[in-house]
């Protein structure tokens, strides 16, 4: 779209007259309290009715409706709305103020945005064949209120939306859904719901309830009183809430700041009107969709690109030291940025190092390591596509070699996309990557409690090589490991790793499953250094044993799904492109890949254990030989099969001279009819995929045609 004025949102005083910056003095206007940005398409019109019908008049809000209009008729919307509501409404012309108790709507063939309160208005590109209005005026309500914007999806078709939706959510504002059950189209509300931002999902009827709630919440959540004051039984079900996180996403937030858990708490009581964490609690059983809203409200995925400019300045001035002492033994920069959210910082660090290594003509090859606890982040990571105003901070030449337009965004380079590897992994509880040269870790640790802050620093030691860096936020420090690392910065808090050695804390904290009726202990305060119990002790040793015996393995569920990571597996990991995957036969190479798919056949059909030895892999050093050990482990209690794989590398000279537990050769095993028939089936499964895919997108473009009529047709029946 059009550049436009820019105005800081801060600027924007409450109640207040508003007048433009740039050109001539404007005609001053009474800016609302809150804007609703309302996102319709095929179906929307009946759901636009009744939210507007239960509306109250006067409540200081301001309305932007947004709906996919055809360019052919004339719109009729003003007509037949203003029969469902008493609210003024006015059809949006460029530069017209938004006020309170009023509704706006766009006019056909146009895309529209708010800037300083105003909309401005642009003709819609009549050569693209997809046209996202909700998403762009989204992205700007989100950037010009911040937490005083409000965005609904409604009925419709296709995703328009759902990336806008994630720049309100990210700002601090309110997101609403229809219930897909009541909308007449439920393309636009799945796909809004599966981002997990929406804070409500709700028939539109029930909207304005919603809204008007929200409204009445306090924004400075910090001036709320703490939720650690209450009583005892309110910290049970304090426990009882971080129970059901564990239980479904595998985190445990009791190693969070309880300040920050608290007020992300009374945040969610107040949007969903619950008066206690009982009742917060009885209703988190009830409605496992809300689950999904606190856990996205728990993880604070705030990132963008080049985020410091300064700091990764400064950051470069050391890069030549860290590729110059790279071990001989291996031609790859390692590199893990922790708490990647959705990817902005881990492409930044890749396309820094790219530009390093190819102005100083450094050899070595680069790898990132990006890795997150939140898949819905990760999912748009590694889809790589950003909008406009998320790369205004990257130079121009950057913008232009390392980005393509694509549709209304702009896709990060194949070069760049295959450098990095996008993961789910819990930094706390999963063991850490190994032989690392730098790791970036910026403001995730501000969250955790003190004594999970040094545990994740010792973890970082283990995981980095000697003279490796750590760069961390601003506001964060290495703790009690002073002694372990040297300051590159002190401003812009650049550590390098003094010697190679295993620092107390280093051990990842186990995820324990109890179940909600055993027993609860009280969260830790901060500064509580009380020692762990017993049996995590244990864990830890055998963690701490495993990583010692074992040179690399891999837990893998019944489903394929590696579990756990032990000892060293980067060597093995490939480069993944589109969604991230748990699976080891995406993360792994190929070769390795259908050699443990065979193996966990085979050890399923005997329970026994199988091993495969000779298997060639192919390295950066050459050809290496391997040994795959599959052991099926049975879990009785959940009547459920587990599978430890092992990878064990062979000296080439004792290659012929090791026994085999099963004399078959991995080529015999190949070409078993059982892996012919796993084989054709993975085919079918990637290819009625990639026929989905292409379906799908043949099908936006028809998709965008026929909501155009439908919303004719609808207001042709209301006339």
């Amino acid at each position: 779209h059009a550049s436009h004025p820019s105005h800081p949102a801060d600027d924007i005083k409450l109640d207040n007259l508003v007048m433009e910056s740039n050109g001539p003095p404007a005609k001053p206007f009474r800016y609302p309290t809150h804007i609703v940005g309302i996102g319709a398409s095929a179906g929307g019109l009946d759901a636009i009715e009744q939210l507007f019908q239960n509306m109250p008049v006067r409540t200081g809000i301001g309305y932007v409706v947004i709906q996919h209009l055809s360019p052919v008729f004339p719109s009729m919307m003003v007509e037949i709305l203003s029969r469902h509501t008493m609210i003024p409404i006015n059809r949006a012309e460029d530069g017209m103020p938004v006020e309170p108790d009023t509704i706006y709507l766009i006019p056909p063939k146009k895309n529209m945005i708010i800037a300083s309160g105003r909309l401005h208005l642009t003709e819609q590109d009549p050569t693209e064949p997809l046209h996202l209005p909700i998403d762009i005026f989204f992205r700007s309500l989100a950037q010009d209120l911040h937490n005083r914007a409000i965005g609904i999806i409604l009925s419709g078709t296709g995703a328009d939306g759902s990336r806008g939706i994630l720049e309100i959510h990210k700002a601090g504002g309110y997101v609403i859904v229809q219930d897909e059950t009541t909308a007449k189209f439920d393309g636009m509300p799945r796909a809004a719901i599966a981002t997990g931002t929406a804070h409500c999902v709700s028939d539109p009827s029930g909207m304005p309830t919603n809204i008007l709630g929200h409204v009445g919440v306090p924004q400075d959540t910090s001036a709320l009183e703490p939720l650690s004051g209450l009583p005892t039984n309110q910290e049970t079900h304090i426990h009882d809430i971080f129970t059901l996180l564990r239980l479904r996403y595998g985190i445990e937030f009791h190693y969070y700041k309880a300040a920050t858990i608290d007020r992300r708490l009374e945040r969610r009581l107040k949007i969903v009107q619950c008066l206690n964490l009982q009742e917060y609690l009885r209703y988190l059983q009830e409605n496992p969709a809300e689950l999904d809203r606190l856990y996205h409200d728990l993880l604070i995925g705030v990132t963008k690109f080049n985020r410091d400019p300064a700091a990764f300045i400064e950051l470069q001035t050391h890069f030549y030291k860290l590729f110059q002492t790279i071990p001989p033994d291996r031609e790859e920069l390692r590199v893990w940025v922790a708490g990647c959210a959705t990817g902005q910082e881990a492409y930044t660090i890749a396309i820094t190092l790219k530009e390093f290594a190819e102005a100083t003509n450094q050899s070595a090859t680069i790898k990132v390591f990006a890795t997150d606890v939140h898949q819905a982040s990760l999912d748009i990571a590694a889809d790589g596509c950003y909008s406009e105003d998320e790369l205004k901070v990257l130079p121009a030449q950057v913008r232009e070699k390392y980005f393509t337009k694509n549709g209304r965004e702009f896709r990060i380079a194949r070069t760049i996309r295959q450098m990095v590897v996008f993961a789910n992994h819990n930094v706390i509880s999963a063991a850490p990557f190994t032989k690392i040269d730098l790791i970036c870790c910026r403001n995730m640790l501000i969250y955790f409690e003190p004594m999970i802050q040094r545990k994740v620093i010792a973890l970082f030691h283990f995981a980095l090589r000697t003279r490796g860096l750590l760069f961390l936020g601003p506001s964060e420090n290495v703790g009690g490991a002073e002694d372990e690392f040297d300051s590159l910065s002190t401003k812009w808090k650049i550590f390098l790793k003094r010697r190679d050695v295993r620092l107390a804390e280093a051990k990842p904290l186990p995820t324990t499953v109890t179940n909600m009726s055993g027993t609860r202990f009280p969260r830790k305060k901060q500064g509580d250094l009380t020692a762990e119990g017993p049996d995590n002790t244990a864990v830890w040793a055998y963690e701490a044993l495993l990583s010692e015996i074992i040179d690399t393995g891999f837990l893998v569920s019944e489903t394929q799904e590696v579990l756990h990571i032990f000892g060293d597996a980067t060597q093995f990991l490939r480069p993944a492109t589109g969604r991230p995957s748990a699976s080891f036969t995406k993360l792994l190479d190929e070769d390795l890949a259908r050699a443990i798919t065979t193996g966990i056949h085979r050890a399923s059909r005997t329970r026994a254990p199988v091993q495969y030895g000779g298997i060639q892999h192919q390295t950066d050093a050459g050809s290496q030989a391997l040994t795959i050990k599959i052991r099926p482990l049975r879990n009785t209690r959940t009547n459920s099969t587990f599978y430890f794989v092992y990878i064990e590398r062979s000296p080439a000279m004792q290659l012929l001279q090791e026994p085999l537990t099963d004399p078959s050769t991995f080529a015999t095993v190949s070409t078993d009819q059982f892996t012919d028939l796993q084989s054709e089936l993975e085919y079918t499964k990637e290819t009625l995929q990639t026929t989905n895919e292409e379906l799908e997108t043949s099908n936006e473009e028809l998709q965008a045609a026929n909501e155009e009529l439908v919303s004719s047709n609808e207001e042709l029946q209301s006339t």
